[in-house]
């Protein structure tokens, strides 16, 4: 009988060890099922850097998504969109996949998504987070400020939607195929990033037709002679349009 429960002790202990054991490297392989998940490892879900105890705020979300020691998938645009450590940053902008779909935006400026006291490095107009101002940025500014640091680093002018140093006839393309749409994106022409794409932002962009360069950034148009001419060929675009909607 004493042999029989020393049998049944040692079968409990390896059984235990082996379900401890089968968690713990699911848990640790839960690192790659995020992206960048490997830069801070274990600390992106623990408070513990090498893992298990305490588990963080996003270490908590990531538990309600995943069967215990399970190697369930639990990244996606709603985990994303999520800020788990209440720190003005979503988890997606924090690890470098800002729309959830799995493959990273940036590999650089990763921080934990489950402790609010760090965060992406965010200079003014970096909305990519990617630490430097440039083109990338103009697709997802939101303000103004932001907007005119991006196009000062490029030396460039507001109108410049492709952000390669002139306000030249393909932003003005861009502006007239998105004109009257609620396009938020600087790059698609909502020069003044209000109210979707409107005249507002085709009299700003035609203020500064045809120039390079930064100089002083242009809020308020100034009536030239190029910008009179892309008057008259953005009214003649649009009465094309409006022909073409009416037949």
């Amino acid at each position: 009988m004493t042999q029989l429960k020393n049998y049944f002790i040692a079968a409990l202990a390896v059984f235990t060890f082996a379900l401890v054991g089968d968690d713990a490297a699911a848990r640790g392989f839960r690192v790659g099922l995020f992206p960048n998940g490997v830069v801070n490892s274990c600390s992106n879900c623990h408070d513990n850097p090498n893992g298990g105890g305490p588990r963080n705020l996003f270490g908590s979300d990531v538990e309600e998504l995943v069967s215990p020691g399970g190697f369930d998938p639990f990244w996606s645009p709603a985990l994303a969109a999520e800020d788990s450590d209440s720190d003005g940053f979503t988890n997606g902008q924090e690890v470098g996949d800002i729309d959830g779909d799995g493959v990273p935006e940036r590999t650089v400026n990763i921080s934990l998504p489950g402790v609010a006291g760090d965060t992406p490095v965010a200079a003014l107009g970096d909305c990519n987070l990617d630490t430097e101002l440039n083109e990338d940025d103009l697709s997802c500014v939101s303000e103004i400020a932001g907007r005119d640091a991006i196009l000062s680093a490029l030396n460039s002018l507001p109108g410049d939607l492709d952000g390669n140093g002139q306000v030249e006839f393909l932003d003005f393309l861009v502006l007239s195929n998105n004109f009257g749409t609620d396009a938020t994106a600087y790059s698609d022409g909502n020069v003044d990033l209000v109210d979707g794409v409107a005249f507002a932002d085709f009299l700003v962009l035609s203020s500064n037709f045809g120039q390079s360069g930064s100089g002083a950034l242009s809020s308020v148009p100034e009536p030239s002679s190029s910008s009179l001419g892309a008057i008259s060929i953005f009214c003649f675009l649009l009465s094309r349009r409006y022909q073409k909607r009416r037949a």
